[in-house]
């Protein structure tokens, strides 16, 4: 993911640097640095990954969990509940709290990896992202279907899904 997240920062860099600049209200020297910083960060995370230095590679990756969620809660308490992502490449704006999640389901990785002492962790690591990326497929499934099938209009249909519309709709058991 962190490769992912690089290349798509590089390719598609100009929505990244709206994000950065626009969305996060970071000081022009933070938003500099985070520009270039971050898509450098991430590539060096999966190059030490795959490289073999697994621990070395999770500890970066741990680290970088962190400051992506305090710059997203600091964006939250700024800017509001959606925010600009810009990353892996798009320009749309999401819910802080799937980004949170998102984030939350790296740093669970790492830290397997961490405790693992090896890379030992790295196949229960992916497990962990994995599930967390099918829990918001499956989400999204079911919100389709609801909307498909609802006699009345129901809260979120003909939009993109977040975590607020999720909650907000009831799934039959």
């Amino acid at each position: 993911m962190f490769a992912w997240a690089a290349v798509a920062k590089l390719v598609r860099f100009a929505a990244w640097r709206t994000a950065v600049e626009g969305g996060y209200g970071l000081p022009r020297p933070l938003a500099a640095g985070a520009r270039y910083g971050a898509p450098a960060a991430e590539a060096a995370v999966a190059t030490l990954l795959l490289g073999g230095a697994v621990q070395a590679g999770a500890s970066l990756a741990l680290a970088l969990t962190g400051v992506f969620g305090v710059a997203i809660l600091r964006a939250r308490s700024r800017v509001g509940r959606r925010l600009p992502c810009g990353c892996f490449g798009g320009r749309s704006a999401h819910d802080y709290r799937a980004m949170l999640a998102l984030d939350l389901a790296l740093a669970a990785a790492a830290v397997v990896v961490l405790a693992s002492g090896s890379g030992r962790g790295v196949g229960l690591a992916a497990w962990v992202v994995r599930q967390a990326a099918a829990g918001m497929r499956r989400a999204r499934r079911s919100h389709r279907a609801l909307c498909s099938v609802a006699d009345e209009p129901l809260v979120g249909c003909g939009q993109r899904l977040t975590p607020s519309s999720i909650s907000s709709v009831v799934t039959p058991e």
